[in-house]
């Protein structure tokens, strides 16, 4: 698994949808939070890349009004810079020995 970022609109975009924009960002952020808590050597919601080496970004600040998004698989224009790629939830969990 490589790092990259999950955004609540990968993961959770039909159960914000009744939610206004400071609800879906709470929810989210406990969200998030849950994830780094639980899994601390694998996600983070810490934006600084200087501190979110070899992680996943678990970006909660995206669910604000206004707030951009990266559409799923955009360039961007850097020298081998990352591709922004939606994963399954499934995707971001390791197969346990049970299931394989």
């Amino acid at each position: 698994m490589s790092p990259g970022t999950i955004t609540q609109e990968n993961m959770l975009e039909d159960s914000v949808a009744a939610f206004d924009w400071a609800q879906a960002k709470g929810f989210t952020r406990a969200v998030a939070d849950f994830m780094v808590k639980t899994f601390t050597d694998r996600f983070t919601a810490t934006v600084s890349k200087a501190k979110r080496t070899g992680k996943i970004l678990i970006d909660y600040l995206r669910n604000a009004e206004g707030a951009t998004a990266i559409a799923p698989y955009a360039v961007r224009a850097r020298a081998n810079a990352p591709v922004s790629m939606p994963i399954a939830a499934a995707g971001t969990m390791p197969k346990s020995d049970s299931t394989e």
